[in-house]
């Protein structure tokens, strides 16, 4: 639900664009180039820089949240690109400087977390059966 705050108006952007420079993205010397570039006006960027509050508000927290919340396969893509660039960098700095770094992963228990929503892609009769299938199934379970 951060992503909007993080990403802003490069979503729109980073959605159509994506498909074009993630092949040219993967090329060194083109993230040489836009490391360079960056670098240059790193200062301009970081003084310009809107500030993110100190407590975040989600879509959930609000009362039309859920019903604003819609799945985006694109929009995930990138924030997993992102994170993993995010974490990738990380690491570089911390070789560079010998800082000690560790990452955790924290447990997983899927089995018992159901989604907070669900969105079918399928008509209301496909809908219809898959439901049925899944009480009929939690009815043998028990």
């Amino acid at each position: 639900f951060l992503e909007d705050v993080a990403y802003g108006t490069r979503r729109g952007l980073a959605e159509t664009a994506a498909p074009l420079l993630t092949p040219a993205l993967r090329l060194r010397c083109v993230r040489a180039i836009l490391r360079c570039v960056s670098d240059s006006d790193a200062a301009a960027r970081t003084a310009s820089r809107p500030l993110l509050p100190a407590e975040v508000l989600t879509r959930l927290d609000q009362s039309d949240g859920l019903a604003r919340f819609h799945r985006n396969d694109a929009q995930s893509a990138t924030v997993v690109q992102h994170f993993r660039h995010t974490l990738q960098s990380m690491v570089q700095l911390c070789r560079e400087r010998k800082v000690p770094l560790v990452f955790v992963q924290p447990p997983v228990n899927l089995a018992d977390c159901p989604p907070f929503k669900t969105q079918f892609a399928v008509d209301a009769e496909q809908q219809r059966q898959v439901l049925e299938l899944l009480q009929r199934a939690r009815a043998e379970a028990a």
